[in-house]
């Protein structure tokens, strides 16, 4: 008997090392087996049996570890179609992608014996496969996890590699800005309005007071465009703690502090102008 197996290149080396391993362990149970590759991620394994019964034995051997390897490596199968789309991708998302994809793999052991079953059936009247076509075609619900599950880790880092990218910018900005404030202090005021002001206490500028829902940047949008335009250099928060998304920018764009307790903390008003 004979079975051909059809792998893409980005998983072929595992593949065959797995095949390797089940025939050798064949051999040890007196069959003649062997593997032959055709090129392109084409291999046939071909076993000499003198029975059906040997031959059920044989192809569900096989099955087995083409299932186990199957669950594990649908991500990356699935993924080759994706990263040899020219100009889907850059450079730097496909690593981002194919790092998390390695991560990711335990999500599908759940579904192993299904996978197993659906090939077993599949085998059991064909002597081929194409796994990227069998993963696609006969295991339709899981192609369709697979396929939004790369799609949201590329989504995930195109956003983070434009939030750096976004953040680079600032950076420069303000190191290009020249001489500007040296020092700022931050007061936040009722309403979602902040008070800057300088390390004496006087007034710099005031923000925006209209209330801004708690889950957007709002105000702190505008504190940090504020404080890019104003040319600050060392920020500090007092009685206020900024959301993740500010606080990234401010701890990487400015010398920035948190200050729970001072004079200026514990002043009510500031009422001379700067």
């Amino acid at each position: 008997m004979e079975l051909t197996f059809h792998v893409g290149s980005i998983a072929s080396r595992d593949f065959v090392t797995a095949l390797r391993q089940e025939v050798r362990l064949l051999r040890r149970e007196r069959f003649q087996c062997r593997i032959v590759t055709s090129g392109g991620g084409i291999f046939h394994v071909k076993v000499a049996t003198v029975s059906e019964n040997e031959s059920r034995y044989v192809r569900l051997r096989l099955t087995r570890v083409v299932g186990s390897f199957l669950t594990m490596r649908a991500l990356d199968i699935r993924a080759e179609d994706f990263f040899n789309r020219k100009g889907l991708w850059d450079a730097k998302v496909q690593r981002s992608v194919k790092n998390q994809l390695h991560k990711a793999r335990d999500l599908l052991l759940p579904l192993k014996s299904e996978i197993i079953i659906r090939l077993n059936e599949h085998l059991a009247v064909e002597d081929w496969v194409d796994l990227k076509g069998f993963l696609r075609f006969r295991l339709k619900n899981l192609d369709y996890f697979v396929t939004q599950l790369i799609w949201r880790l590329a989504d995930q880092a195109s956003l983070e590699q434009e939030w750096s990218r976004l953040v680079t910018f600032f950076r420069r900005y303000r190191q290009n800005r020249g001489p500007g404030v040296k020092q700022v202090h931050c007061l936040a005021e009722a309403g979602g309005s902040f008070v800057l002001c300088d390390k004496r206490g006087a007034k710099l500028r005031r923000g925006l007071a209209e209330k801004i829902p708690a889950d957007d940047l709002g105000n702190e949008d505008i504190l940090i465009g504020t404080l890019l335009a104003m040319g600050a250099r060392k920020i500090t928060i007092h009685g206020y703690t900024p959301s993740g998304p500010a606080l990234t920018i401010l701890r990487t764009v400015f010398c920035f502090k948190e200050c729970s307790g001072c004079s200026i903390c514990r002043k009510k008003e500031i009422t001379r102008p700067g």
